[in-house]
């Protein structure tokens, strides 16, 4: 590929200082859970046992969604042969930077990953990587998962 092909995806340079600072974060809320899970039981409330154990068991969930959102491409679609539903032929369109596209709602060039994005919403600059149309559904739904994570591993520090 070349430069003006664009990153690829979340895990390609240049790095924003906000994703070295997730990328720590995240590193440490690692080290956080292997180490709390191999601690003694303490004589906390049964509530507190429970939420521990959903606590330990929710990073299955968002890290397989982090790590697609990493390696995910939310490009615009290539240009391709394509016919509407009324039988005209698609053109393939070619924005002010050079990139060529298949025409979608809402396909807007992103200057930091240096790439058209169908559906573009913003760049993350926490994950080093575009939201769009392809990584939007999961995007909200690994927010809302971290944020129970947070909630609960905030709770439970309060809670014992």
């Amino acid at each position: 590929r070349s430069g003006r092909d664009g990153r690829v995806n979340g895990l390609q340079p240049p790095y924003s200082p906000q994703s070295r600072w997730a990328a720590a974060l995240g590193t440490l809320s690692a080290y956080g859970v292997l180490g709390a899970s191999r601690l003694p039981p303490s004589p906390a409330a049964s509530w507190v046992i429970n939420a521990y154990h959903l606590w330990a068991t929710l990073p299955l969930i968002w890290a397989p969604m982090l790590a697609w959102l990493l390696v995910q491409d939310p490009r615009a679609r290539p240009p391709q042969n394509q016919r509407s539903a009324r039988g005209v032929n698609i053109e393939a369109m070619l924005c002010e930077r050079g990139c060529t596209f298949t025409p979608a709602p809402k396909t807007k060039h992103c200057h930091r990953c240096n790439k058209c994005v169908d559906g573009f919403d913003h760049h993350c600059l926490w994950l080093n990587t575009c939201v769009g149309a392809r990584n939007y559904r999961l995007w909200v739904v690994f927010l809302l998962v971290l944020l129970a994570w947070l909630v609960l591993g905030s709770s439970i520090c309060l809670g014992s």
